[in-house]
């Protein structure tokens, strides 16, 4: 008997580079996805427990660029939550995952870890981790995307010694995120040019690591991340991280509270201001460095004017706005590309 492989990458959605998508992230499913195309994720849940919650119109996150061409799409991937359980996420969806020596069970599938080094184009090496999900006939396989999360410093060993121990994976992933995001904190180059309006910004402070196998050591910093009304999150970048991180009695996220324009609530690690009237997040210019890239931002408080993409070089000129608050300016950047899954 043939197994039927799926894989959940750019090439199994040819169909998919004629639609034109929204720009930035978002959610699609049955009704744009073709038949053939949305029959992969058929096959995929038709193994996995029954739930009353699905939502097959979103099933797959995507990203097209400012003319609403795809660039590429977050396929299904294991992430953990905050409380330390490990979940297979398929768009909005999540099904619980649990874990034996040697392999994974969720529904009537069974996975085995795969983990692949390979080198990028700036000849850096990366790992690839995957667990290969089939059920007991061997009648379909599907390849699932393992999202370790940023600070997670296993070797390519010790992953495969603690799958093989059937050690808990989950404290080594990428915690899923709000609906819609994929569970991804994504890189703000990624975004189209255009503006955004800003619902949250968090506040998350990150712990620093030793030095360790010739890499120096890395002092606690603090980082911020940006919710925008499209359900991407992205990291702060240049002028948004001057403003936020300003520690003079004009803070702005102080101030937004004491104008009762937004609230402050605590987080796991660290804090999050929810705005209650519009602001809006511009990306006007993002430039491609020898070590990451340059993005040209601003937060604004005003209505965004649409996500209409800006001109590549310079500021766009904008119609002047009361009260309007504004940084402009470069900054570069040491971020860099995200691998693919």
């Amino acid at each position: 008997m043939t197994t039927q492989a799926y894989t959940f990458n750019l090439d199994s959605f040819p169909l998919l580079t004629m639609q034109e998508l929204a720009p930035g992230r978002s959610l699609i499913g049955q009704g744009v996805l073709s038949l053939l195309e949305f029959e992969q994720f058929e096959a995929l849940i038709a193994f996995l427990p029954v739930t009353e919650e699905l939502n097959t119109q979103e099933v797959l996150l995507v990203q097209a660029d400012s003319s609403g061409t795809l660039e590429r799409v977050y396929a299904p991937a294991l992430f953990a939550t905050e409380e330390g359980d490990t979940i297979l996420r398929v768009g909005s969806n999540s099904w619980p995952v649990t874990q034996q020596p040697g392999a994974f069970k969720i529904g009537t599938l069974t996975g085995y870890l795969n983990v692949e080094m390979k080198e990028s184009l700036k000849k850096e090496q990366y790992m690839v981790v995957t667990v290969l999900f089939s059920d007991d006939a061997d009648t379909a396989s599907f390849s699932i995307g393992v999202r370790l999360s940023q600070e997670s410093e296993l070797t390519q060993v010790q992953l495969q010694k603690l799958f093989a121990r059937g050690e808990a994976i989950a404290p080594h992933l990428m915690v899923a995120g709000q609906a819609g995001t994929g569970g991804d904190v994504g890189k703000m180059h990624e975004l189209p040019l255009g503006e955004y309006s800003l619902v949250d910004v968090e506040q998350v402070e990150i712990a620093g690591k030793p030095a360790k196998d010739g890499k120096p050591e890395e002092l606690p910093r603090t980082s911020w991340i940006l919710g925008l009304e499209t359900g991407d999150r992205v990291w702060a970048k240049g002028n948004v991280i001057r403003l936020l991180k300003d520690s003079s009695s004009s803070n702005w996220m102080k101030s937004c509270v004491n104008r009762a324009i937004g609230t402050m609530e605590a987080t796991k690690t660290g804090f999050k201001l929810s705005l209650c009237v519009p602001h809006t997040l511009k990306v006007t210019k993002i430039e491609a460095l020898a070590r990451g890239y340059s993005v040209t931002c601003q937060i604004v408080e005003r209505a965004a004017l649409g996500v209409a993409a800006l001109p590549s070089v310079g500021v766009a000129a904008i119609a002047p706005v009361t009260a309007q608050r504004q940084l402009v300016g470069n900054a570069p950047s040491d971020d860099f590309e995200d691998m693919p899954f």
